[in-house]
């Protein structure tokens, strides 16, 4: 029976030590590979920041990974742009949908932008995901004031939740034929109807681009074939994709919804950067602002090879470079939205306690500096993957996916425009 027993803790022992062995060697790692970062006046310092500075002197595209609503990440992001501008950069590609994203263009560049912005917020509210936030929005103004004539703004995403009051406007607007606008009027109507009843859910899935019926959105799309004009068609075919990936998503199936969003901006980013490519294939340099699960080199955490897998593609087929930088903040408060027709909410949140994938981050929240802003140079860390097989497998696919990661140590939740 002792023997059993003796038997038993050893093999528990010798299974614990190689673990806490292999925990023990990724923070000696990352305090190996730890740089500081000072964040003054809009501008970054310190040794952190001069690395940062020299990759993305030698890269084509910078991608940042983030978490949305924290007043930091444009901060960071803003400082980038100053950066990436000296390097030759004067094209951007956020996390919006084309359209919006040329809205935001021109109102960033007009005196009374911001207004027209909260106008359209108050017309047409989530219809603008993450830059109908005030830190975001001042980041665009800055990137193009840094980044100066022609600045570029890029959006690549689907239309967003509350996008079809707007975007059946906009073709009422083009005067299709009489069908095709009392078809598309009488589905503008059905839309005020399920967006007034999300208001009173709360549920984001009662709202029209989420809930319209598939077949009276084809309807209308073969209307416009012979009655509208072709930006008609286009307004069109963006609602129809957006209620697709929506729709798989409600379904039951988040899996394709995750996939059809990925491949939507893959297409998209390859139409813009051929479009703006020389006769040799050479697109401009992009900074690229996304998510994290975005901008993942390799597959992201939800198993899917997305935009940023795609962008390092592209470079690597080219002879090129990609940056790829995570940023998140350890603990703070975060905007979060909460339900439809209500204010978005500041939430309190700990990196490593269980509420994100990026969960496994722990190790490098232990290894912060007690000042600053820690920049984490994963690149030499992947060498040593082979003799840390045990490390959880979220953390490795981090380490594999980002070239660099910066953690804040204390988050503040971002403002929303109202």
């Amino acid at each position: 029976m002792k023997q059993a027993v003796f038997a038993v803790f050893a093999a528990v022992l010798f299974t614990v030590l190689p673990v806490a062995g292999q925990r023990n060697a990724l923070v000696k790692n990352l305090v190996q590979n730890r740089y500081r970062i000072e964040f003054r006046e809009g501008r970054l310092s310190g040794p952190g920041a001069e690395l940062l500075d020299a990759l993305i002197a030698e890269s084509h595209f910078v991608l940042i990974g983030e978490e949305h609503g924290v007043a930091e990440i444009p901060d960071f992001a803003g400082a980038v742009c100053q950066g990436a501008a000296r390097h030759g950069y004067r094209t951007m590609a956020i996390e919006t949908s084309p359209r919006i994203a040329a809205e935001l263009q021109r109102w960033t560049t007009s005196g009374d932008g911001r207004a027209r912005l909260l106008e359209f917020t108050r017309t047409f509210p989530n219809t603008i995901p993450f830059y109908d936030i005030e830190e975001e929005y001042a980041l665009l103004g800055q990137c193009a004031r840094a980044f100066g004539e022609p600045f570029r703004l890029w959006g690549l995403d689907q239309e967003f939740l509350g996008s079809a009051d707007f975007l059946l406007s906009r073709i009422i607007e083009t005067r299709p034929g009489k069908e095709a606008a009392a078809m598309a009027e009488h589905l503008l109507k059905r839309s005020r109807d399920a967006d007034a009843r999300a208001r009173q859910t709360g549920s984001v899935n009662d709202l029209y681009a989420v809930s319209a019926s598939r077949d009276d959105l084809l309807n209308l799309r073969r209307l416009l074939d012979d009655q509208g004009a072709a930006e008609a068609r286009l307004w069109m075919d963006a609602l129809i994709r957006t209620h697709e990936i929506y729709n798989k998503r409600v379904n039951g199936a988040p899996y394709d919804s995750d996939l059809s969003r990925a491949l939507l901006m893959k297409e998209t980013f390859a139409r813009y950067y051929a479009s703006a490519s020389d006769p040799a294939g050479l697109g401009p340099k992009v900074l690229l602002k996304f998510g994290a699960n975005h901008m993942y080199r390799g597959a992201n955490f939800r198993l899917i090879h997305d935009l940023g897998n795609y962008v390092a593609e592209i470079a690597a087929g080219r002879g090129l470079k990609s940056l790829h930088v995570l940023v998140l903040a350890a603990r703070g408060t975060q905007l979060r939205f909460t339900r439809v027709g209500a204010p978005y909410e500041a939430k309190m949140f700990r990196l490593g306690d269980g509420d994100s994938p990026l969960e496994a981050l722990k190790p490098a929240v232990d290894s912060l500096f007690s000042e600053g802003w820690t920049l984490f140079d994963l690149r030499p860390i992947r060498k040593e993957l082979t003799s840390l097989r045990q490390i959880d497998t979220e953390l490795e696919r981090v380490i594999l996916g980002f070239d660099l990661l910066v953690l804040i140590p204390k988050a503040s939740a971002a403002t929303q425009i109202r």
